[in-house]
């Protein structure tokens, strides 16, 4: 009949006390990590939605005296303008009217 010997049980209470106390640990600094990063990203500025495009540079794609169509960061947006523009003429974006947007000839800044 073979022999088991079975560990001292304050052995066993130490190992699983170090265990769940490096686990208890562990996930307070991933709970302290998650929420550092949750609080930075809710500081930061907008930066998607029709709001952001105000100020952002595109290129007419047609000629157009009042209404017209421009490339705006890669999509085609519906514009309206109060000067004559012609295609390929840069723009800016000056605001917003639904879901058009009003634009600007882009002035040329020299340095």
């Amino acid at each position: 009949m073979p022999i088991s010997r079975k560990p001292p049980t304050s052995l066993l209470i130490r190992s699983l006390l170090s265990l769940v106390v490096t686990l208890a640990v562990a996930s307070c600094a991933f709970v302290v990590f998650v929420t550092q990063m949750a609080l930075r990203a809710r500081r930061r500025p907008v930066v998607s939605g029709v709001e952001t495009l105000v100020g952002a540079d595109g290129e007419m794609l047609d000629d157009a005296a009042r209404t017209g169509w421009a490339s705006i960061r890669g999509e085609t947006w519906q514009v309206t303008t109060d000067a004559r523009v012609a295609r390929g003429q840069k723009v800016r974006v000056v605001a917003v009217d639904g879901v058009s947007l009003r634009v600007a000839p882009a002035t040329v800044q020299s340095s």
